[in-house]
């Protein structure tokens, strides 16, 4: 059997500052530790 592939999504509340800043701090925490991850549409646009 091989290695499942995964991917982790990443959603914040648009309405809080301090909530997209958390959502950047962990998405480049799992993108540093080599995680494949995928934002949400609307928060692309914010980071």
């Amino acid at each position: 059997m091989g290695q499942e592939e995964k991917a982790i999504a990443i959603t914040s509340r648009m309405d809080s500052i301090e909530s997209i800043r958390l959502a950047k701090r962990i998405m480049s925490f799992l993108i540093e530790k080599g995680e494949r991850v995928f934002l949400e549409k609307r928060i692309c646009n914010r980071l």
